[in-house]
């Protein structure tokens, strides 16, 4: 971008602000509530605006998994610490996945709060998006669309979504998959093709990873220029959205944040304790040595930002070895979201009693693969992509991905700090334990 143009886009940096967001979310409840035929007129341009952020998921997906995932592989230093850093990183995204998956069930009875009208229209909302629901049109005059969702969805006998997510994983033709946006297909795809990317020992190679990087940060700018016109989008969104469902969708997503800040205290509470006995301090002392990375990231909404507070935190007061906490600090914020892990786990399971969708044993495994499946193909993304890539989880789900991405996009301001917060605490822990296992095991 030239000097001239950063020049220009800086006079409208107040868009970006929360304040201008909220503005714009507020107009549009107001609008959708009070102000119904103007909402109906604005909607198109809400699908409009959503229709191109959408339109960045997937480049953005597969260059971030194939730049990452085979920089990461032909990175030396990064060789040594991967099998160990392996098991508890993951073990830290599999915990964010149960809690976020805890709290979600522990607060299924959100859905019931909406009432009838609202209900039928995610109904409809459903059967537009997922072709299974074929018989629509007979069953809506006798028992209403959203009876039939749920009544298809109750009848599991031969509906096994853990198995169907796992026989979707592999693509029998990628372009097919590119065309038709099947998601966990070309996630698969990208991540092959890191791999065997990575184990060619030419020198193109490196230049390849960096053209790879170079689109992904073309597709980042693009995201960031469609931020600016966020509330205007959601102005539109949110008075079509509303417009249609009433005043009991707002309850319902206030109560999701709230949700969400409770699956994030628990989150603080473990890591609190592993960190506490990783560097043999005190519950308070670890946070107070921790409390300027946390209030960056809480702050900015920015893990990188954090990074360089991690790393002097868990040094200085730590005493941990710099080494280590220089590689695994960034490496794990690049990689490894533990707060969009519990961010997205939670999403499903809410989005799921929404809709009134009955879980099962094998839904629930689909949530915890597929959360954290889209935490890693997510690694880098913007929070208004990280939306959409739960499609990954919600599409084996049956669960539409539109008026999701409207709602959750309408509470991002509120609900994206705490877990760039999550994640840059939950990276510090993981790294105060293999720090300490490291240090243990030389001494």
């Amino acid at each position: 971008m030239s000097l001239e143009a950063s020049v220009q886009l800086k006079r409208f940096q107040w868009l970006l602000s929360p304040w201008a967001i909220i503005s714009g979310m507020s107009a549009g409840i107001v609008t959708g509530i009070f102000y119904k035929d103007t909402a109906v007129f604005l909607a198109p341009i809400g699908k409009y605006y959503l229709t191109l952020l959408q339109m960045s998921v997937l480049p953005i997906m597969i260059c971030a998994v194939i730049s990452s995932l085979a920089g990461l592989l032909r990175s030396k230093p990064a060789g040594r610490y991967i099998s160990c850093v392996a098991i508890i990183f993951l073990c830290g995204m599999a915990l964010a996945g149960v809690v976020g998956i805890g709290v979600g069930i522990w607060g299924g009875w959100t859905g019931n709060n909406l009432n009838q009208r609202s209900r039928d229209t995610l109904g409809k909302m459903m059967i537009a998006n997922d072709t299974v629901f074929r018989s629509y049109d007979e069953q809506e005059s006798t028992q209403g669309p959203y009876h039939y969702v749920t009544d298809s969805l109750d009848k599991t006998g031969e509906f096994h979504p853990f198995q169907d997510f796992l026989s979707g994983i592999i693509p029998g033709n990628i372009f097919s998959a590119l065309s038709q946006g099947e998601n966990l297909k070309i996630l698969f795809f990208s991540i092959v093709l890191s791999i065997a990317l990575a184990a060619v020992n030419m020198k193109q190679t490196e230049q390849i990873i960096q053209a790879i990087f170079i689109i992904f940060k073309a597709f980042e700018n693009f995201i960031g220029w469609m931020m600016y016109f966020l509330p205007l989008g959601l102005f539109c969104l949110l008075a079509g959205q509303l417009a249609q469902t009433g005043t009991s969708m707002i309850m319902a997503l206030i109560q999701y944040v709230g949700m969400l800040y409770g699956a994030a205290l628990i989150m603080v509470i473990v890591n609190g304790t592993a960190i506490r006995f990783a560097g043999r301090v005190s519950f308070a002392s670890a946070f107070l040595a921790l409390r300027e990375p946390l209030m960056i990231a809480f702050g900015t909404r920015n893990s990188f930002v954090a990074i360089p507070s991690a790393i002097h935190a868990l040094t200085e007061k730590f005493r941990f070895e710099k080494d280590t906490t220089s590689l695994l600090i960034p490496l794990g914020i690049t990689v490894c979201r533990f707060g969009n892990v519990m961010w997205f786990s939670l999403s499903a399971i809410f989005f799921a009693h929404l809709y009134n969708v009955s879980l099962g044993i094998g839904s629930y495994g689909v949530v915890l693969c597929g959360t954290i499946l889209t935490a890693l193909a997510s690694a880098g993304a913007p929070s208004v992509v990280c939306i959409g890539m739960l499609s990954l989880v919600f599409n084996p789900l049956g669960l539409p991905m539109d008026a999701a991405i409207i709602l959750l996009l309408a509470v991002d301001p509120f609900t994206d700090p705490v877990v760039t917060m999550v994640n840059v605490l939950t990276n510090c822990s993981c790294t105060a334990m293999v720090a300490r296992y490291q240090q243990s095991d030389i001494s």
